[in-house]
């Protein structure tokens, strides 16, 4: 689980990114939770999800508020879903 706290910007995408890829290629399970991230910019959002569409395996999302998994959806990072776990509806 790699955990994000504080804000997370576009500068911060592309070391997460590297983070994710080493656990992926090591076969890991990998979660990224944000409840701990104070800000998330939406264009850090949109860089994450062409990082994840790229991603040799899967990447599991927590404590993303709606808004944002919905900026996911749109970008095609994410499927569509009913409801997310602790999800908050922060638009």
């Amino acid at each position: 689980m790699v955990v994000i706290a504080g804000k997370f910007d576009t500068p911060d995408v592309e070391q997460l990114s590297a983070v994710t890829e080493r656990c992926l290629e090591a076969r890991s399970v990998v979660t990224l939770d944000f409840h701990g991230a104070e800000v998330l910019s939406d264009c850090a959002i949109a860089r994450l999800a062409d990082e994840l569409n790229r991603a040799p395996g899967h990447v599991s999302l927590m404590g993303l508020s709606e808004h944002h998994h919905r900026l996911l959806q749109y970008m095609g990072a994410e499927a569509p879903r009913a409801e997310h776990a602790g999800a908050e509806d922060n638009t």
